[in-house]
């Protein structure tokens, strides 16, 4: 009886047993839909030199997102500066002025370049004056999304890039510097569009 009451058990058991190799075929699907590969994120960053007393400085370049998902940037802290935000040059009233921003957007592949006269990274509260051929650091919070309306996924990685410092009135590496009185071009433009942070 026993002979026979064994291979019965037996049988009904594996009925409610799943093979460890079958489970992890219905799983690792559903795992990896929701994976994201690390950020493919690129800043080719510049600055220019500070005349003078100056203590606001701004941070140009291009910034690329090489991922397939869209991304929004947090500008977090630069070693030289109290504080650092992401403004966008506007025209009100006939005057230049800064317009603040929370955050930076791209698409997956796509390019943005920040530019004099347009948007920026800016820097306030400078420790001391920004001196040609010199470098300093940015941390910038990079989260990313899942589609395009840039509703961040809550996975946030930091990245910490060093921005090359040209000459006073640079419009960019390779570029020709705007001519004119540029300490007092500078200065007139800090105190012009960023009065209202002070």
């Amino acid at each position: 009886m026993l002979e026979i009451v064994r291979p019965s058990l037996l049988a009904l058991l594996m009925m409610f047993i799943v093979p460890s190799s079958a489970l992890g075929s219905e799983v690792l699907p559903e795992h990896q839909a929701h994976r994201m590969e690390p950020v493919q994120f690129h800043f080719e960053a510049w600055s220019r030199a500070t005349p003078g007393a100056v203590r606001t400085a701004a941070v140009f370049g291009t910034l690329t997102n090489g991922s397939q998902h869209a991304v929004s940037i947090h500008p977090v802290g630069a070693d030289i500066a109290e504080r650092i935000m992401v403004h966008d040059t506007v025209l009100e009233d006939g005057m230049m002025r800064m317009r603040h921003q929370s955050a930076l957007h791209l698409d997956a592949g796509e390019s943005l370049i920040l530019k004099p006269g347009g948007l920026h990274l800016m820097l306030t509260g400078l420790h001391a004056s920004v001196k040609k051929d010199e470098q300093f650091e940015v941390t910038l919070a990079i989260s990313t999304s899942k589609h395009s309306d840039h509703e961040e996924s809550g996975r946030i990685e930091e990245m910490v890039t060093l921005v090359r410092v040209l000459e006073v009135g640079s419009m960019g590496p390779g570029a020709a510097v705007t001519t004119g009185d540029l300490k007092g071009a500078d200065r007139r433009s800090s105190r012009i569009d960023h009065q209202q942070h002070h």
